[in-house]
């Protein structure tokens, strides 16, 4: 059976057993465009904005669930005009709304599924993340940003670390390789901070053989990307050799599409639900990930808050791991609720996705 299939299964029996199947909503679909408060940089790209779609289910009962995604930096193309679709779709069943799910486009689905597990969770009187997982606690640990291996990120480290951070991101791939190595080697890490690196496919095979040599001294947690040509054969003989994972992220969504998780030449994958298409296929691959031992960490794409916040409740209910979602702060008035105290956010036990 394809995910999506089993995905819409799951959330159509939720809603059939929440008694609100046949409950009718229509929808409200729209574009999105924010500001960042300061540039967002890696090797591939560069971003002053984030941009992306939602959806608010408004229920004939008054009921609300609301749903976000980001779109992918190249943009996004529709097969359907979406505005029209979903005025013309008028009022209609919770259950035909999850039928459509299969039909959109990832960052669409992702939004629409968002709006219903929103608008189901707050009928369970539950937070998202206790819907998705009894068991969860609400707490997500999440890495710093630290941003690029530029002059002043010693001081930054040593100021998230004491914010109370133990992992923090620092970006590789935008300076030449040497130099990058140069300052890695007389980088100053704060004592138990670990580094969390990627590259965005910024390297040749030949460079990051370069850029190894420097981090065998250095608390190094994990390092996403490093290949520009991603090749299976060459990063399961690095992953061999090395003492910490490698990940991938947007190798994972091209070159390895479709290839199940104990396939994979990294020990750990990095994913962003909006690009996945939701937070049901994101967290199915995530299990199939772990039965393969392999680590998860889930990310954002730069979503808004509403977006954000439900890809929080996805990593509380998975319930480990140190997580890329302290990204609330490059956006201008972010919710207090989504700023990390002491490298973790809390949500709370409020029913829905919380905003």
């Amino acid at each position: 059976m394809r995910r999506d299939r089993k995905d819409r299964n799951w959330l159509e029996r939720l809603l059939d057993r929440l008694g609100i199947a046949g409950l009718e909503a229509r929808a409200e679909w729209r574009l999105w465009q924010r500001a960042l408060r300061s540039p967002w940089r890696s090797a591939v790209s560069r971003h002053h904005d984030c941009r992306g779609e939602s959806f608010e289910l408004v229920a004939e009962d008054g009921a609300r669930g609301r749903g976000e995604a980001a779109h992918p930096s190249t943009g996004m193309q529709h097969e359907k005009n979406l505005g029209a679709w979903v005025e013309e779709a008028g009022r209609r069943p919770l259950s035909w709304w999850c039928r459509q799910l299969q039909e959109l486009t990832p960052s669409t689905r992702m939004a629409l599924e968002c709006a219903l597990l929103d608008l189901a969770a707050s009928r369970a009187g539950l937070p998202l993340y206790r819907l998705l997982n009894p068991n969860a606690s609400g707490a997500i640990e999440v890495n710093a940003a630290a941003g690029e291996l530029d002059e002043d990120v010693e001081a930054r480290l040593h100021a998230l670390a004491g914010e109370g951070y133990g992992i923090a991101k620092i970006k590789l791939g935008l300076a030449p390789v040497r130099k990058e190595a140069a300052r890695l080697r007389g980088l100053a890490v704060p004592e138990g901070m670990m580094l969390r690196l990627d590259a965005n496919r910024a390297w040749s095979d030949e460079a990051f053989g370069i850029l190894v040599e420097t981090l065998a001294g250095l608390p190094v947690e994990g390092l996403e990307e490093p290949l520009a040509n991603p090749d299976p054969q060459r990063l399961r003989e690095w992953q061999a050799r090395l003492p910490f994972p490698l990940a991938l992220d947007e190798s994972l969504l091209d070159r390895y599409r479709g290839v199940p998780p104990e396939a994979l030449p990294v020990a750990r994958v990095v994913l962003k639900p909006s690009r996945m298409g939701g937070l049901l296929p994101a967290l199915d691959y995530a299990r199939a990930a772990s039965a393969a031992d392999r680590s998860v960490v889930f990310t954002s794409a730069l979503e808004g808050p509403v977006g954000l916040a439900a890809i929080l409740h996805l990593a509380a209910a998975w319930n480990t791991g140190v997580h890329g979602l302290a990204t609330a702060s490059w956006l201008e008035s972010p919710p207090a609720s989504l700023l990390p105290k002491q490298g973790r956010i809390r949500l709370t036990e409020r029913p829905g996705a919380g905003l």
